[in-house]
């Protein structure tokens, strides 16, 4: 809710001044991953040492939680 009203002002503030507005967004849901078949992948495809190991403890150590009002 709070991103889509961010993107509508940036949107209204650049076609206002002409300027064009580049957007990136990145959907990060890692609750409905398995976590240890992507962490399985990203060895498969050569991703190991101390990369993997921050991935799997950001991954295992990550939480959700919702700010309302």
């Amino acid at each position: 809710m709070v991103f889509s009203f961010i993107l509508q002002e940036a949107h209204i503030h650049c076609v206002e001044r002409g300027s064009p507005l580049h957007v990136c967004y990145l959907d990060a849901t890692i609750d409905c991953v398995w976590i240890s078949g992507l962490l399985y992948k990203l060895q498969d495809k050569g991703i190991t040492g101390k990369d993997l190991r921050i991935i799997n403890s950001t991954l295992m150590n990550a939480s959700n939680y919702v700010v309302h009002d």
